[in-house]
């Protein structure tokens, strides 16, 4: 019961971040009330709700999902990837922490409306960056923790939506993010260290010496 209670409130704090998330971005080429809803879309999020997968609307007042398959802890499978692409309002997706790789971002590339993709602590290499050069809609993705370098993030430069990406625990060089930051104006990259100089120290006061009587 407790178990089932602590799902209740983490998808509550999702959704209502998501709700923030969703108003705080710029929306030109998607409708803010999300596309219309098919009975395959329908099918396919009560089979990844039964699989255990958080599954949410962005808004009361929209159709844009989000799915997370982070909170559980059995392995994503493939069949339920594939589910992904009967959800055209899928527009978030976390996949932090689980079992997924490169191969597995041919389902993802399939996602087309996708905004947020959360790939943190997986197996996804450089290799994987090149599928996802297939979503024009990306404005946020998080790789912290991976095998990812620069060579990986130079083929993101056609994503000129990307408004934030995460590569701190990376192999990812300041260089290498200020090249694709050129390439994409806007975009912050987040790279988890500090690169500004340290302030100067004061000098140190010498004591007087004590008056002469």
């Amino acid at each position: 019961m407790n178990r089932m209670l602590l799902r209740l409130v983490l998808g509550i704090v999702l959704w209502i971040n998501a709700g923030f998330l969703l108003r705080g971005q710029e929306k030109p080429d998607l409708p803010e009330e999300g596309l219309p809803v098919t009975e395959a879309e329908k099918k396919a999020v009560t089979r990844l709700q039964q699989a255990g997968v958080l599954v949410l609307r962005l808004a009361m007042n929209t159709n844009w999902l989000l799915a997370d398959f982070s909170l559980r802890s059995q392995p994503v499978r493939d069949d339920e990837l594939a589910l992904l692409a009967e959800m055209p309002n899928l527009i978030e997706l976390n996949l932090a922490g689980t079992n997924i790789g490169d191969a597995q971002l041919n389902w993802v590339a399939k996602l087309s409306h996708l905004r947020v993709l959360k790939l943190q602590r997986t197996a996804v290499t450089d290799a994987g960056l090149k599928l996802l050069r297939s979503l024009p809609q990306l404005e946020v993705l998080n790789l912290y923790g991976t095998q990812v370098t620069d060579q990986g993030l130079a083929e993101l430069g056609g994503l000129k939506k990307l408004k934030r990406l995460y590569v701190w625990g990376t192999k990812v060089t300041e260089t290498g993010a200020r090249k694709l930051m050129a390439a994409i104006p806007g975009l912050h990259v987040e790279l988890g260290i500090t690169t500004d100089p340290k302030p100067a120290e004061p000098p140190k006061k010498e004591p007087k010496p004590p008056a002469k009587n």
